[in-house]
């Protein structure tokens, strides 16, 4: 199953965005730092709390979670 990182997840596109990926078959992890999101706009699709700017973190998530296409929001 092919792994997507929806960065901004929580907010109103990306959520709407998850949907539309798990309809499709895709497996979604959200990357956001809830700024403007919320965390209940991601259901049940596993979210990582963090920013844009932070390189280490937002590579561990690529590599951990075997990322193969990025969206962001």
């Amino acid at each position: 199953m092919k792994k997507v990182l929806v960065i901004g997840g929580s907010g109103y596109i990306g959520s709407h965005t998850l949907k539309i990926l798990k309809e499709a078959g895709y497996s979604a992890t959200v990357f956001d730092d809830l700024s403007s999101g919320h965390k209940e706009a991601v259901q049940q699709t596993k979210l990582i709390v963090g920013g844009i700017d932070d390189k280490k973190l937002l590579s561990e998530v690529m590599k951990e979670e075997k990322i193969h296409a990025v969206l962001h929001f």
